[in-house]
């Protein structure tokens, strides 16, 4: 059993913790808790709790988070949050980076070791790499501890992803992903074998996917998540090939670039 208290870092009213155009850090930090708590309630022996306000109105104070963490005997502990630089303006710093605590302890070096590398391969940002700070949450929590920085909510491309729900959820995805890796964990066989199902090769993949999923009414997965076990059925494979994956069924639709692929997805919804 793997117990995984989240964090989304601030409340929506935190003052200053927003972009320039206004996007409240809180929304972007609260939106890939809820999505990457969803993805792990597909999995077996995972209990999540989640320590801020889902409201999002009372910032919880940093002690009340981690108290609660270590009262709950958690073994993770996961802080969401969008960076910032300079006084509030727009400028160039961007990329995402995984934070440890100071002493940099070997098992949240490992976690934080997988979830970068799963973060920058997904959403092909700037790599930051692995850091350690003095931060309260990686300091007083007794749990193996990280703190994600998902992007610069002062740089305008980045500002543009945070707003995105593709890359909430990719953010999301790639965070769990980071977990089934260090922590082996395997899908729920009997609950959760969908009909059908979309695997994506790369975060590139993901717009003409997202028509596809429209039109078949199926959920998208990475090709990580897809790999840990039987997701569904049947299969879409859009680009990449069919290595690793179970199905009863697989359909690939995929060529030797991006506008390839989109025109075999087109062909298969007619």
């Amino acid at each position: 059993m793997v117990r995984i208290s989240w964090s989304a870092g601030h409340g929506l009213n935190t003052p200053g913790k927003r972009t320039p155009d206004g996007l409240r850090e809180w929304e972007f930090n609260s939106a890939v808790v809820v999505e990457a708590i969803r993805l792990l309630e597909q999995y077996q022996d995972v209990l999540q709790l989640r320590l801020d306000d889902p409201t999002g109105q009372r910032d919880v104070p940093l002690q009340e988070r981690s108290n609660r963490s270590n009262s709950w005997n958690a073994d993770v502990h996961i802080d969401v949050h969008a960076n910032a630089f300079g006084n509030g303006g727009w400028n160039a710093v961007q990329g995402i980076e995984t934070f440890v605590y100071t002493t940099r302890p070997p098992r949240d070096v490992a976690l934080a070791t997988n979830v970068q590398k799963r973060l920058i391969a997904n959403t092909r940002r700037p790599d930051r790499g692995v850091k350690a700070e003095n931060f309260h949450m990686l300091r007083e929590t007794r749990a193996v501890s990280i703190l994600v920085e998902c992007g610069f909510m002062t740089n305008q491309e980045e500002a543009t992803l945070l707003k995105s729900e593709a890359y909430r959820k990719l953010c999301a995805q790639s965070i769990v992903e980071g977990l089934i890796e260090t922590y082996n964990l395997k899908l729920k066989e009997e609950d959760f074998v969908l009909e059908r199902a979309i695997v994506i090769n790369s975060f590139a993949d993901f717009p003409v996917a997202e028509l596809l999923a429209n039109f078949v009414k199926a959920p998208i997965y990475t090709r990580r998540v897809a790999q840990s076990g039987k997701v569904a059925k049947e299969l879409l494979v859009v680009g990449g090939n069919a290595e690793g994956l179970l199905a009863d069924r697989i359909t690939l639709l995929a060529g030797r670039n991006r506008f390839e692929t989109a025109a075999r997805v087109q062909e298969f919804i007619g």
